[in-house]
């Protein structure tokens, strides 16, 4: 049965983007939640062992970030559809400047969080880069699977959201093949989105260059092919500094 984790390191203005170790990690895909009757929704931890492959799932780090602002766009105004009012203010249209307004919230969040995220270290790396803190979360994160399934021995396939537009039949076989299951049925539709008028050209030159610092060896391989060819920007600035991967050890500027 393939089912749908986003492990740890998943949410916006709290402290679960910092996993301390692959364990932590693990364990964390293995959590859910479950409705009895009607009743909230209560949490379930499952035990991990249980689970025998798994298949690593990547889209655009630049339009993952403007997808989380989406989500949180509609969750508001969903609230507000369903119920006529909502506890919350927001003061974000979905559109470029929204989300900048957005950003620079989430970035003065995670100013406050500076002893976790040492940001102040490498100020100058992260001074144009929007939701510097969730860019941060997306390589983390990646970091973190590659280093879980590799501890753990966990036989995973690699797949990029681009693929099931570009090349759906081999990318569908290919996930097909490697769950072992038949294919039944017709290929469903995919529904694509882009965003890249919400970011300036010189925010996606630094952008690139935060996610090569963050990046681990195996996530910068599938990562790279997002961001903008060496010749068409100047240069990725701050390329000779690297984290050690996984473990958040800033580099010093």
């Amino acid at each position: 049965i393939l089912t749908k984790t986003y492990c740890a390191g998943f949410c916006l203005g709290c402290e679960s983007m910092f996993v301390s170790s692959p364990e932590v990690f693990y364990r964390s895909c293995a959590l859910g939640s479950r409705v009895l009757n009607g009743v909230k929704p209560s949490t379930v931890q499952y035990n991990e062992v249980d689970g025998k492959k798994a298949v690593h799932l990547f889209r655009n780090p630049f339009d993952n970030v403007v997808l989380r602002f989406y989500s949180e766009y509609r969750r508001f105004k969903d609230h507000l559809k369903d119920y006529g009012r909502t506890h919350h203010q927001w003061n974000y249209p979905f559109n470029q400047h929204g989300f900048g307004r957005w950003c620079n919230d989430l970035d003065i969040a995670a100013r406050k969080a500076d002893n976790r995220l040492r940001i102040g270290r490498i100020e100058n790396l992260v001074k144009d880069v929007p939701c510097y803190g969730q860019f941060y979360q997306y390589a983390e994160w990646h970091n973190r699977a590659f280093d879980a399934t590799k501890t753990f021995r966990i036989p995973s396939l690699v797949v990029h959201y681009d693929d099931f537009r570009d090349n759906v039949e081999e990318s569908i076989d290919a996930l097909f093949n490697f769950l072992e299951l038949p294919l039944v049925g017709a290929i469903p539709r995919f529904q694509f989105e882009r965003f890249p008028e919400f970011y300036t050209k010189t925010q996606r030159v630094a952008i690139s260059s935060l996610l090569k610092v963050l990046c681990s060896s195996p996530t910068w391989v599938e990562v790279k092919r997002y961001l903008p060819p060496p010749e068409e920007e100047s240069h990725y600035r701050y390329m000779g500094l690297k984290l050690s991967p996984c473990y958040g050890e800033w580099p010093e500027i």
